[in-house]
């Protein structure tokens, strides 16, 4: 049944909360993280900002929550600061729908979430990476394949790398950017700065073997997320075109935090 859907309404594969490997907690600084978030994305990737209601608070979801709702790989994702990024889309190619419903999507989540607002959303005053959002492993990998785009430095075939390990009984998640540049495979890990690091392409055969490489440990799973990174960069700065050597393709299951 799966080979009959076409590529652009398969299902996103739901897969655990996780965290950038850092401790769980609440921030009375999660609203400025959310903007953050939201500047990292930049003018080109549609994003909001909302203060969702909780009515079942908890240690991890207290009774405000504010998070960045963000279009990417033709699927809605959602960084609430505390926790990481995770899907919101349940079917690739049908983020404007989504638009539509994000409260249901958003219960989908945690059941006590149950009215949301709008608090920011329209233009937005970009930014550059500087290693310092809270769980934000997954959006500082589009930041950083952003500023590449806009400095017009090649990465082809640009994906997100997503792996998880277990440790000590807990699961950690991470994300990194992966890419190709003269039959090289690099990787920048948005935890040591936005340096590439080199590695062999039968490193990068599978994406559990090139996340061992890259974490120097054992893997439980992982997966790639291909990313167009001339659609983080539609438009520079200047309001120029903006040059990307980027090249990507869409499909398959998602939904990460990270």
């Amino acid at each position: 049944m799966a080979a009959r859907v076409a590529w652009d309404v398969k299902p996103i594969l739901l897969v655990p909360l996780l965290l950038c490997a850092r401790v769980l907690a609440g921030s009375p600084d999660d609203r400025m993280y959310a903007e953050k978030a939201r500047s990292l994305l930049g003018p080109d990737v549609w994003s909001e900002v909302i203060e969702i209601k909780n009515a079942a608070p908890s240690r991890s979801h207290p009774s405000r929550v504010y998070a960045t709702v963000f279009e990417v790989s033709s699927a809605l994702w959602i960084y609430m600061p505390a926790e990481g990024t995770q899907s919101l889309s349940r079917f690739f190619g049908q983020a404007g729908k989504d638009r539509g419903e994000l409260l249901p999507l958003v219960k989908g989540i945690y059941a006590g979430f149950e009215h949301l607002d709008v608090v920011a959303s329209g233009s937005v005053i970009p930014a550059r990476y500087d290693g310092s959002l809270e769980n934000g492993c997954f959006i500082e990998s589009l930041a950083l394949l952003r500023e590449r785009s806009l400095a017009g430095q090649a990465a082809v075939q640009p994906r997100l790398l997503i792996f998880y390990r277990e440790e000590n009984s807990h699961i950690y998640g991470h994300t990194v950017l992966t890419f190709y540049d003269q039959g090289r495979v690099w990787v920048v890990d948005p935890a040591f700065g936005r340096k590439p690091q080199r590695f062999t392409a039968a490193s990068a055969d599978t994406p559990i073997r090139l996340a061992e490489a890259v974490s120097l440990g054992t893997v439980s799973s992982a997966r790639w997320l291909p990313v167009d990174g001339r659609a983080l960069v539609r438009t520079s700065v200047s309001g120029g075109l903006a040059r990307s050597d980027a090249a990507t393709s869409g499909a398959g299951r998602v939904v990460v935090p990270l």
